[in-house]
């Protein structure tokens, strides 16, 4: 995956702050319109069952490896627990010895199993906040 837009000169005579900014006007773009056809295609086949907004779903997907596209929010939390044995997720208020923060582990299980994580902004839009997924069956 490369770019066609380069960033010219010796990255050597650049401080890496500069360099970082540089790429981003690169990459950013790609980024954006790459969210941007994930949250048309999420919006495209939100009346079927190949997406879901609800974490109960989605975390035994992201376990399982069944999720094509994450979008979760951005500085969010939502606290608990997974059982794979029993497919059950315990939804907590707080944090607690015991829990795991699930959207953390809905990203880490997507990313594991070779699915793309977008990440979104609160304000971006309420369909995909706190968590929302394209699933791949």
């Amino acid at each position: 995956h490369l770019a066609d837009a380069h960033i010219e000169g010796n990255p050597e005579s650049v401080g890496s702050d500069e360099l970082h900014q540089r790429a981003l006007t690169i990459v950013d773009p790609i980024f954006q319109q790459d969210f941007e056809a994930a949250v048309s295609r999420f919006n495209n086949l939100s009346s079927t069952d190949q997406t879901s907004s609800d974490i109960q779903q989605i975390v035994p997907a992201a376990h399982y490896g069944r999720i094509d596209t994450l979008f979760v929010t951005i500085d969010d939390h939502q606290w608990g627990r997974f059982d794979p044995d029993t497919n059950t997720i315990t939804l907590q208020q707080n944090p607690q010895p015991q829990n795991v923060d699930l959207l953390d582990l809905a990203t880490m299980q997507t990313l594991l199993n070779s699915g793309v994580v977008f990440p979104v902004e609160p304000s971006d839009s309420a369909e995909l906040t706190p968590l929302a997924a394209i699933f791949r069956y």
